[in-house]
């Protein structure tokens, strides 16, 4: 920065200095995503993490914490793209559903792999009340059991 001080048109100075400030943004930006790796369960947040990934990619010299910021959220992103198995039983009378991703219909068990995220899976069966399930899926984690039955008659 002190040669730009002297001549304000030495290009290697201005380029230097053009790459520090695209570092530091980018940097700032993985920043957000390894301090709230729980977004990344939100499609748009992924996909936006890819893109940063892609553009700090293209990013030369990177230096060395910037490669160990890149390589700690390409992790992240490895883990939220990675399915985990949901076995749901039920009792072949509800139907099932899972909210946002599929109506199941009846069945007494149906296996699913979901990405690491919330969901809800809502079961109904007529004279019954509704039974209403939230599960978390975590990056990891082992495969999950549920079940889903409407016991309660109206």
């Amino acid at each position: 920065m002190e040669v730009l001080k002297i001549d304000q048109t030495i290009q290697f100075a201005l380029d230097g200095e053009q790459r520090s400030v695209e570092q530091i943004q980018i940097a700032k930006r993985i920043n957000y995503f390894l301090e709230k790796p729980d977004i990344l369960t939100s499609d748009l947040q992924l996909q936006n993490a890819i893109r940063l990934i892609n553009a700090a990619t293209q990013i030369n010299p990177k230096g060395a914490q910037l490669t160990s910021q890149l390589e700690k959220l390409s992790q992240l992103v490895q883990d939220a793209q990675t399915p985990i198995k949901v076995t749901i039983a039920s009792d072949n009378l509800t139907d099932v559903a899972v909210y946002k991703v599929a109506k199941l219909g009846r069945f007494s068990t149906k296996e699913l792999n979901l990405r690491p995220g919330t969901y809800v899976v809502v079961g109904a069966r007529d004279g019954y009340q509704d039974v209403r399930q939230k599960i978390v899926i975590k990056a990891g984690q082992q495969p999950t059991h549920i079940t889903i039955i409407c016991k309660v008659k109206l």
